[in-house]
């Protein structure tokens, strides 16, 4: 498969340098597309997609089971906006690495899950709203970082979730609202590690509303190790101007929230401006939703998105003493929100979960552990798993972090970088080049 895969390169090379790649690993639609969009289209049931470097346009995964990982998250640049929508029950979608942060629609939503009954997990993304533009005398909003509605399992895990930017308008007009981080109806959500911070904004006669952190109604969500902000209100630049108020830190209504190690700040008033009308600070939390305080600390989990099957997989866990350590892998997702007093403990596992024994911490701090991938079954390339840290601790058993695993197939040939990414695909992506075409990256030796 190796060999046919390098025949595949040939015709690469006539790209621009940076030119981006998406790559289908395994199955019928397997080979390389030149944008998310046509990948997305062409994939079948279940296929997992590999974004090299590069700026790619708007795409939307519709009704089947994808899973979408950035080569180099640093490098994978995408418009506003991603949409994921009517997944069905048993499906699942993992984004994993993707920035969304520039061009797109105005006042577009970096993300939006729109009635999603299956599992979407979000993960090592940074997402933020397309700023507003002023245009015929509105103002607009900016768009939210990431919106969910109608979805019952959604997973965000080490993001950063942005709103964009209100609409700058004149003397004559308010400012624009700046968008939320995260904005959710209707849905459940877990939050981990990650970061939601209101857009600030925009400027105007009167400047505008910063953005909250996070807007829920109708949510059962959980903020484990999180961070909830509001935006700045819009600055005025003018001293005739009045500054705008600061967003709020999180306003749910009708919602249940879990909090475990989490922060929240109001977002600041606008600097600036005529100190007679000057905005006001946003609120820490608005709303009627049941507030639920969870004891806890979190232990982070690091890992490569990528290794190969049946050959270790280093991972390192911040962790205490005496703490009992074991990873937990399945093809499904499992999604928590079960709480105990030790913190949220993870739900049963689904059908065919393997769990291996990392190790006991021997005191407060890193601890460097390994675990080797399951072979894959039959002839299939690549498997993705979704990993659980569990932590046996003297308070008792409780939530690690949440992990994702595109695991390959050693037939896929060497990985002389050690990113954990077959050498063909650091290649057929763009991630590296290969000027002499001998199927090896010109960074390795």
């Amino acid at each position: 498969m190796r060999r046919q895969w390098l025949r595949c390169l040939a015709g690469l090379f006539t790209l621009p340098a940076f030119a981006g790649q998406v790559v289908i690993v395994d199955g019928p639609a397997a080979g390389t597309y030149l944008d998310i969009a046509s990948a997305v289209a062409a994939a079948q049931e279940g296929d997992v997609l590999l974004v090299g470097p590069g700026s790619y346009g708007a795409f939307t995964i519709d009704g089947k089971s994808l899973s979408v990982f950035a080569q180099d998250p640093t490098r994978s640049f995408v418009a506003q906006p991603i949409v994921v929508r009517n997944i069905p029950a048993g499906a699942s979608v993992v984004l994993h690495g993707l920035q969304s942060t520039g061009s797109g629609t105005v006042g577009a939503d970096a993300l939006a899950i729109e009635n999603v009954q299956g599992d979407v997990r979000v993960q090592a993304c940074r997402l933020t709203g397309r700023r507003g533009f002023f245009a015929s005398g509105s103002t607009p909003t900016g768009g939210d970082g990431a919106y969910v509605v109608g979805s019952p399992r959604v997973v965000f895990v080490d993001c950063v979730l942005t709103g964009g930017k209100g609409a700058d308008g004149s003397t004559w007009n308010l400012g624009g609202t700046g968008g939320n981080g995260l904005q959710a109806s209707q849905s459940s959500v877990a939050v981990v590690a990650t970061r939601c911070v209101g857009g600030s904004g925009g400027a105007g006669g009167t400047c505008g509303l910063g953005g909250d952190g996070a807007r829920l109604f109708g949510v059962q969500a959980s903020f484990v190790a999180a961070s909830i902000e509001g935006g700045s209100g819009g600055a005025a630049p003018f001293q005739t101007w009045c500054s705008g108020d600061g967003g709020d830190g999180l306003e749910a209504w009708q919602s249940t929230v879990r909090r475990l190690d989490t922060e929240v700040a109001r977002g600041a008033l606008g600097s600036g401006g005529d100190w007679t009308c000057a905005g006001s600070n946003g609120d820490t939390l608005v709303g009627d939703a049941s507030h639920v305080f969870e004891s806890g600390v979190r232990r982070p989990l690091e890992l490569s998105p990528f290794g190969f099957a049946s050959q270790p997989v280093p991972a390192t866990v911040t962790a205490f003493a005496q703490d009992s350590l074991s990873l937990r892998a399945s093809r499904r997702g499992v999604f928590n929100l079960d709480p105990v007093p030790a913190g949220p403990l993870l739900v049963a596992a689904p059908p065919g979960s393997h769990v291996t024994f990392l190790g006991v911490v021997p005191f407060n701090g890193t601890f460097l552990a390994s675990f080797t991938p399951r072979p894959l079954a039959g002839a299939r390339l690549v498997r993705v798993d979704r990993l659980q840290l569990v932590v046996d601790s003297a308070a008792g058993r409780l939530l690690g972090e949440p992990a994702v695993l595109a695991v390959f197939s050693p037939a896929l040939g060497p990985d002389c970088n050690s990113n954990g990414l077959p050498d063909t695909f650091d290649i057929a992506t763009g991630g590296s080049l290969d000027v002499d075409l001998d199927g090896i990256p010109d960074e390795c030796p």
